[in-house]
């Protein structure tokens, strides 16, 4: 029976040292949790730290890659990028500048986000640079580097506000034979303050500057270019009016003597009847004298001096006088209105042309020279109007009546006709003349192109012609066969 009671003791011992062991492997486990549990945490705390980290670097390189191409010119994108470096590195200063021919500095910026940094030091700092060294050592690696500004400076004569300097190389010209180097610089007071991760990410987005950078440079060199281009067509413009108002010039002195003869016949004709006429009112006031001195006139004497001065002739050839005069004047005024339109010079704006009215001046022009041995048939069935300039128009009509009147020594028949063909107003001029070789046909609208013999022709004519229809959108077609003639057709869009 005492054998019990120890049995029930040692039996109890052994549950006790089994819930002791049990407690301290739950203790243990318990306690490799906790350390799980604080190693996973920290972990997560990294994590987080660098996912954090990254994001703001990623912010950083979407910003600058966003708001660099929006920027209009190389100041603003170099002014927007050391503003957002400065706010992502937190510490540095960052600065801007050239590193020139002869190894000088030039175009300085400074952003100091925090404030805390004496521009004219910072100014005097970079002015004393060992610019030569920097210069080679930067034009030898072309990477971004970081360097003690003790190793680049006199630090006996100079007390350092900055320690360190990120040096990032943007772009480089040639001037003179010479690099410039365009670089950003991000001063460090000391190494704490430096973030190798931050610098990288730097480093990261000074690919999308650069080649922002030579876009914009490329879009300037365009806008200068495009400028230069514009000026010298501007030039070109003035210079071809010139030539055409220069060439009308010749043209009116070719035709000077033709439209003064035209001019002189009808003044003659009207000044001579005005002189009959003149002669007639002096017969007339005698015939009626009578009416005014006498208080009851003989009308038998004033019928008898009526029939005596064949009264009843004067009346009618006055009239017919008169209606010569009138129609001489009207001659004279068509013929100045020619003149006045082809001599115009104004800005040849292009308006709503009858191109049937231009050829008829153009012919009064030109009358004179194709009076005697030209026969000139005219039909003109375009009835719709053209966009065109009167004046440089008639000059281009001018120009082909007088070559026609040159293939033509002897005289000819010239055909000008004018008709619609779908969209187009289309004018004809025909002559019977020598005819234009196929080889010449291919240069006669090259400048000072001309088969007349030295001294007769100018070779601008036809050029300036050319250009003329060039300036009213009008296709140009040429049939000629040797001995047979020519035909010029132009095409111009019909004006709705």
């Amino acid at each position: 029976m005492s054998d019990q009671p120890n049995e029930k003791i040692t039996a109890l011992e052994n549950i006790l040292k089994r819930e002791r062991a049990a407690r301290k492997q739950i203790e243990q486990k318990l306690e490799e949790y906790s350390r799980q549990a604080y190693f996973t945490n920290q972990e997560l705390e990294n994590k987080t730290s660098q996912t954090l980290a990254k994001q703001t670097q990623l912010e950083f390189l979407t910003g600058i890659s966003a708001e660099t191409w929006k920027q209009d010119s190389i100041d603003a994108i170099i002014q927007n990028y050391l503003e957002r470096s400065a706010t992502f590195l937190q510490y540095p200063v960052s600065v801007f500048f050239h590193l020139g021919a002869n190894y000088k500095l030039q175009n300085i910026k400074i952003i100091d986000k925090q404030g805390t940094s004496n521009a004219t030091l910072i100014s005097e700092l970079f002015a004393n640079l060992d610019c030569l060294r920097l210069s080679l050592e930067l034009e030898h690696s072309r990477e971004s580097q970081l360097l003690p500004l003790n190793e680049y400076l006199d630090s006996r004569r100079y007390r350092l506000p900055f320690s360190f300097a990120y040096f990032v190389p943007l772009y480089y010209l040639k001037q003179d034979q010479q690099n410039v180097l365009g670089i950003t610089c991000f001063l460090y007071a000391n190494d704490e303050q430096i973030d190798i991760d931050k610098l990288q990410t730097i480093e990261s987005s000074r690919s999308t500057l650069t080649m922002a950078l030579e876009r914009k440079r490329a879009e300037q060199a365009l806008q200068r270019q495009l400028k230069q281009l514009q000026d010298t067509n501007k030039t070109l413009e003035q210079t071809q009016q010139q030539l055409i108002e220069t060439e009308k010039l010749a043209s009116l002195g070719l035709l000077s003597a033709g439209v003064a003869h035209e001019i002189n016949n009808p003044v003659g004709y009207v000044t001579s009847n005005l002189q009959t006429m003149a002669e007639y009112v002096e017969l007339f006031q005698d015939i009626f004298a009578p009416l005014e001195n006498e208080t009851t006139p003989d009308f038998a004497k004033l019928l008898a001096k009526w029939q005596e001065e064949d009264g009843s002739f004067l009346l009618e050839d006055s009239k017919e006088i008169l209606t010569t005069c009138l129609g001489g004047l009207d001659r004279i005024k068509e013929i100045v209105a020619a003149l006045r339109a082809f001599s115009r010079m104004d800005n040849h704006e292009l308006e709503p042309t009858d191109i049937n009215q231009v050829l008829t001046h153009a012919l009064k022009m030109v009358q004179n020279e194709l009076k005697y041995d030209y026969q000139i048939i005219t039909e003109f069935n375009a009835e719709k109007l053209i966009l065109g300039s009167e004046s440089q128009l008639q000059q281009v009509f001018i120009n082909l009546f007088i070559n026609a009147k040159h293939a033509m020594p002897d005289g000819g028949k010239l055909t000008i006709k004018t008709y619609q063909q779908g969209g187009r107003i289309k004018v004809s001029i025909k002559d019977e003349g020598c005819g234009i070789s196929e080889e010449n046909q291919k240069h006669i609208f090259t400048p000072f192109f001309t088969t007349k013999p030295q001294g007769q022709g100018t070779g601008l004519g036809l050029s300036i012609s050319y250009s003329i229809l060039q300036q009213h959108h009008a296709k140009v077609e040429i049939n000629s066969e040797i001995d047979v003639g020519t035909e010029f057709i132009l095409a111009f869009f019909v004006f709705e």
